[in-house]
């Protein structure tokens, strides 16, 4: 595996790999400043030219530190632009974290008990008990993390308002509203929707077009008179009033209704059942 390192020529403590010593403040102690500063700058390497090709200066030749013959370094000296690259042929662990992986996911084969799953099915995940710190050697991996250093061609800002109508909503419905918090003591209060509001911001990147999205994380939000505070939908039960007799409180039943606490009150019931 190639580790490879960019160095702006004209700099101090250019570059450090491994056993690699740092040949630029080696060449300065031996030669002098003036010398080593030359080398980086011109390409020229211990005193003589070096190959050019397109444009390029090549260097090919032993580090100090590096007396390997399989880890010879490869130095590429591009004048235009007065930068150095260096590709050191190293050892590198292979080993990788499924978990980490955008390729893991979750199998509902059983919904009760979901397990692990690879979805280019590389490895079985099922009979893995400890995700956190399982590792395998694996070229299908692709970390779901944005990774540094990154080069970035452009960046996309979000095209729409930090605030829009909810669902069709206009702004201004009345809804009734309980918030999760228990200082709220279970109480409903009547509230107006302000629409979707900008909760925060999210960044992808374009792996194949190298560019940034920036896009906007919205959830309702309710402003309550009464509190004289915005409550938004995903700390809260909420519901839009539709006529005179849905402006009763939301009551532990209208709470109970919803799909997905149905749905976890289930799922609880069949765990107790199986203990």
């Amino acid at each position: 595996m190639k580790l490879k390192i960019t160095i702006d020529a004209g700099e101090v403590g250019f570059w450090e790999v491994d056993t690699v010593t740092d040949y630029y403040e080696e060449m300065k102690e031996v030669r002098g400043e003036e010398h080593a500063t030359s080398f980086f700058r011109s390409g020229v390497f211990e005193g003589e030219e070096i190959e050019s090709h397109n444009g390029k200066h090549y260097i090919y030749g032993y580090l100090e530190g590096l007396y390997q013959s399989d880890r010879c370094p490869h130095f590429l000296y591009d004048a235009e632009i007065k930068q150095i690259t260096v590709e050191v042929l190293k050892e590198v662990s292979t080993l990788v974290k499924c978990k980490n992986c955008r390729h893991c996911g979750f199998d509902f084969e059983d919904f009760f008990h979901p397990s692990y799953k690879c979805k280019k099915e590389k490895q079985n995940l099922k009979e893995v008990e400890n995700m956190e710190d399982y590792e395998i050697e694996c070229d299908a991996f692709k970390s779901k993390y944005i990774e540094y250093p990154l080069t970035i061609e452009g960046i996309d800002k979000p095209k729409n308002k930090g605030i829009e109508p909810y669902f069709g909503k206009e702004i201004g419905t009345l809804v009734k509203i309980r918030p999760c918090t228990e200082k709220y003591g279970n109480k409903t209060y009547l509230g107006l929707l302000l629409g979707d509001v900008d909760l925060g911001l999210m960044i992808s990147h374009n792996e194949s077009t190298n560019r940034m999205e920036i896009y906007r994380h919205f959830n309702p939000a309710i402003f309550v008179p009464e509190l004289k505070e915005i409550i938004y939908g995903c700390e809260s039960w909420w519901g839009v009033i539709e006529n005179e007799e849905q402006l009763k409180e939301i009551t532990n039943q209208d709470i109970d209704n919803v799909w997905y606490v149905q749905l976890l009150k289930d799922m609880n019931k069949k765990e107790e059942g199986n203990e």
